[in-house]
């Protein structure tokens, strides 16, 4: 399992030193995000028990960066934004980027090391309308996903009796046909690109994991920091300890989490 894991995280590794060559050469900042900023911090490289990498793009750089990586990525990479991966992942500020090289789950699905790449937002200023507006955007984020609501788990462990209640509910309406999910996706990006990010004093990876946890002052971001991580460096918000104490309280602390299950990776000589 752990040889598995070390193995998932060198592809990843792989795939983020080919981002990072992208974003040089076009002058495109990035940040790493979540347990990625962690990692850097606390282990210099990868949580131990880690098994993804997260990294921010702000919007104004999300499209340049989509359409050089289209152009100019080896051709065993992928950008995916599948209709599928939505249901996994935030609907046009998460984006998957894959390798041929395969790992397989426990539930024998057969998967691709991969980055999520998270588009940084504007927000509005006001605690309140920041608040509003993250409603907002999961509320149409809901819709959306009622579009594939047969693989949606009713009775996962971490759902409240409401969410419950609303999945059931959506299944025997059928509500996904009330709202196409043409309608709905233009809905959703004209939410999340609502306010301008230049002129923004606050952002946010909206709907982002931690959903309000997510929401910061655009000044802690600042300028991206290079500290060391693996063989390698990268970029961390310049006020990272603001960053993961907002996310973590005292993330010096270690608390683990159990990763996801990888039986198998098929070696690739792409990375």
């Amino acid at each position: 399992m752990k040889e598995n894991l070390r193995k998932l995280q060198l592809a990843e590794l792989g795939i983020f030193k080919e981002v990072v060559k992208l974003c040089e050469r076009h002058d495109i900042p990035y940040y790493a995000m979540a347990g990625t900023a962690l990692g850097a911090v606390r282990h210099k490289g990868f949580i131990p028990w880690d098994d993804d990498m997260d990294l921010g793009i702000p919007r104004p750089y999300y499209e340049k960066f989509a359409e050089a990586a289209k152009r100019e990525l080896p051709q065993y990479f992928q950008l995916e934004f599948s209709k599928i991966a939505q249901l996994y992942r935030v609907h046009d500020t998460r984006l998957h980027m894959k390798v041929e090289t395969f790992m397989t789950g426990t539930d024998s699905d057969v998967y691709s090391p991969f980055v999520d790449l998270l588009v940084i937002d504007g927000m509005p200023s006001g605690k309140l309308r920041r608040n509003l507006h993250e409603l907002h955007y999961l509320f149409l984020r809901m819709l959306l996903k009622f579009h594939f609501i047969q693989y949606i788990q009713v009775d996962a462990r971490k759902r409240s009796l409401a969410e419950r209640l609303v999945i059931r509910t959506a299944k025997v309406l059928r509500l996904h046909k009330v709202f196409s999910y043409e309608w709905t996706s233009k809905k959703l990006h004209r939410c999340a690109t609502k306010y301008d990010y230049d002129s923004s004093e606050w952002c946010a990876v909206i709907g982002g994991y931690y959903r309000f946890g997510d929401i910061y002052p655009k000044s802690r971001l600042g300028k991206p920091t290079p500290v060391p991580f693996e063989d390698t460096e990268i970029n961390l918000p310049e006020e990272v300890h603001e960053y993961l104490t907002a996310l973590y309280g005292d993330y010096m602390v270690e608390v683990y989490r159990a990763p996801h299950a990888v039986d198998f990776i098929e070696e690739s000589s792409n990375i």
